[in-house]
């Protein structure tokens, strides 16, 4: 008498184990994949908020020094301090937040501004309010809003 010893496995063994595998892994690759966008989402939220912050923070200390609001034209937000000196805000073509010293000094506060709108506060026109928002293209706008009132405000 003649035995086998077959210790291998069948074709269709075989098939139905890689097909087992392969559901497993597409469901384990869609779960990362959808992590990996929320991860992304959150990220550049994140990214949006504090760059806005910065922003704010930056036209709060220059517009607490100033004496008045002058206002806006041609997209262009000037402020009067130190008697007749000025500084502005402008949001320029490719989006970015620029802050104008009458001295030359311009510094680049950040990208992704889709506007910028400062308005006398409903307190007096000691005060105004800032409001401003960035947008990233793949997600949701930020908006970030501060009242200031300038400390050295002249009528």
């Amino acid at each position: 008498m003649h035995t086998k010893n077959n210790r291998g496995f069948t074709l269709i063994e075989l098939i139905v184990t890689l097909g087992l595998v392969g559901i497993i892994i597409s469901i384990i690759m869609s779960f990362l994949m959808v992590n990996l966008k929320s991860y992304e989402t959150i990220s550049i939220q994140s990214e949006l908020q504090y760059q806005s912050q910065y922003m704010i923070n930056f036209m709060t200390n220059k517009i607490l020094e100033a004496e008045k609001y002058e206002g806006t034209t041609d997209n262009i937000i000037t402020f009067k301090h130190d008697g007749d000196k000025k500084f502005s805000f402008e949001v320029n073509e490719s989006s970015e937040l620029i802050f104008k010293d009458v001295d030359g000094e311009e510094i680049t506060l950040g990208g992704n501004v889709t506007e910028l709108i400062i308005k006398t506060s409903s307190g007096g026109s000691s005060g105004v309010e800032i409001t401003l928002t960035l947008i990233d293209g793949k997600s949701k706008p930020c908006i970030a809003k501060q009242s200031v009132y300038m400390r050295n405000y002249k009528k």
